[in-house]
């Protein structure tokens, strides 16, 4: 597997907080995605709350959702719900990385709040075999948002 960094893919430049943390996902997260993968035939259900620029989806669908065509990546963000000049840039962005994967058609964005999205999800009665929670950075909200998913 290569880091995003040397993937030939062509991020919009802002907002790549992950990277400092990349290789301690390589060397942590990816061998537990690796046998995930090899137990379900490569189909992997991810969940990521809190997308932003979808940069960070763009490494999750990389090498989570890259074996099978069954993966699926459902994001949730508010985009503030699109009401204002800044959430509509970041939008734009998001789309922009999400298709340079060529996996973008696996990506189910919610443009909620990670309360609403995630009980539509549970109604949905949808399970992910990873989740990632990055919303809102309140203790409280982390926790409710880690139970609800």
């Amino acid at each position: 597997m290569h880091q995003l960094a040397e993937l030939p893919l062509r991020l919009t430049p802002t907002q790549k907080w992950f990277l400092g943390q990349e290789p301690v996902w390589r060397r942590e997260l990816l061998p537990l995605i690796a046998e995930r993968k090899a137990a379900q035939q490569g189909a992997l259900s991810v969940l990521e709350l809190g997308s932003w620029e979808c940069a960070f989806a763009a490494w999750l669908l990389t090498h989570c959702c890259d074996a099978s065509p069954a993966s699926c990546l459902t994001c949730v963000d508010h985009l503030d719900h699109l009401s204002m000049p800044a959430s509509a840039k970041r939008a734009d962005k998001f789309s922009y990385n999400k298709r340079v994967t060529a996996l973008w058609p696996r990506v189910d964005l919610r443009v909620q709040f990670t309360v609403a999205a995630l009980t539509a999800l549970l109604t949905e009665r949808r399970e992910w075999d990873l989740v990632y929670i990055d919303a809102s950075h309140a203790a409280a909200d982390t926790l409710l948002d880690a139970m609800l998913a």
